[in-house]
């Protein structure tokens, strides 16, 4: 009785179903010879086996190596990690200023409101010396001017 061996006439394209293919047709082959014993293997199977491996070793060598980007992502990572936590760093500074520059603005305007709140005392201080000023030289020129006609009148 003829052996009925597996055939395996196209592989599929991409590489992992490719791979499983392959293994499952081998692992078809294998049992297949440990059950017939001492028969050859016929050509068109051992074909088959042979263009399967090749086209699937073609595959993995015209596959990109991950491993150059696999690095390179994570250099990206680490340098995004210390760039992340440079600009974290950064940013508590300037918090930090901005905080100790309010707390000088609102001194500084505490302040300017101080001296603004002298000034105008010191303007009402003044306005009132002024207005003290006025009604002490109007009174001297009274006196001075009573004292002018006192003669004029004595006379």
């Amino acid at each position: 009785m003829v052996t009925p061996w597996p055939r395996r006439e196209t592989w599929p394209s991409p590489i992992r179903e490719h791979a499983t293919c392959l293994s499952s047709f081998l692992h078809e082959v294998l049992h297949c010879i440990e059950r017939t014993g001492t028969q050859s293997l016929p050509a068109d199977l051992v074909g088959d086996i042979i263009r399967g491996s090749l086209t699937f070793v073609l595959k993995m060598q015209h596959t990109p190596d991950l491993t150059s980007i696999s690095d390179a992502l994570r250099i990206g990572q680490t340098e995004a990690k210390a760039t992340a936590e440079h600009t974290a760093h950064t940013l508590e500074q300037i918090k930090t200023e901005l905080k100790n520059n309010t707390e000088g603005i609102h001194q500084a305007t505490t302040k300017i409101q101080q001296g603004s709140n002298t000034a105008e005392e010191a303007r009402a201080a003044a306005k009132e010396a002024t207005e003290v000023g006025r009604t002490t030289l109007e009174m001297t020129r009274e006196i001075k001017n009573k004292k002018a006609q006192e003669p004029a009148n004595v006379q």
